[in-house]
């Protein structure tokens, strides 16, 4: 078993133009993330990840005074890689699904937004993302200290 934390912050920079309407924008966010991996047997793996970050949001709009909010972020997300064909010293074969669930909220977004019927007040709608891959592994063997791995991995989200 393997666990860890992953620390992170992150800093954006843009612009944005729609119509009549022209401005800057800059966010900053930082999370925390704890992460753990387990090998479940010899050619099964499984991982997950959880985390929570907060920041802001200033839109500097063209012609108007500035808007400013508070960001929140959370998500959940786990997955794992089964070997269906060992490739000791040729072919090989895995499959590799995970499940991603997140949620961004904004502060301003949450008071000012009116919600369509049987919205759930306060809150955006829940992201989610499911996939699956299968990875072929070709390993070619040059000599006792030199291997080649090509790995073509095709999915579907």
């Amino acid at each position: 078993m393997v666990t860890s934390v992953s620390l992170s912050h992150t800093h954006g920079l843009g612009g944005y133009a729609g119509g009549a309407d022209t401005g800057r924008m800059t966010s900053a966010v930082t999370g925390l993330h704890p992460w753990i991996g387990f090998k479940a047997s010899e050619r099964v793996t499984v991982w997950a990840v959880a985390g929570y970050g907060s920041g802001g949001l200033l839109l500097s709009p063209g012609g108007g005074a500035p808007i400013e909010t508070r960001l929140s972020m959370a998500m959940a997300t786990g997955g794992g890689r089964g070997e269906l064909v060992a490739g000791d010293n040729g072919f090989g074969l895995a499959f590799k699904a995970e499940r991603l669930m997140g949620r961004n909220e904004n502060e301003r977004c949450n008071r000012s937004v009116r919600k369509p019927a049987g919205h759930p007040g306060g809150h955006h709608p829940p992201a989610h993302r499911a996939r699956g891959v299968a990875e072929p592994d070709d390993r070619l063997t040059h000599d006792a200290h030199a291997e080649r791995r090509v790995g073509h991995p095709s999915g579907r989200r």
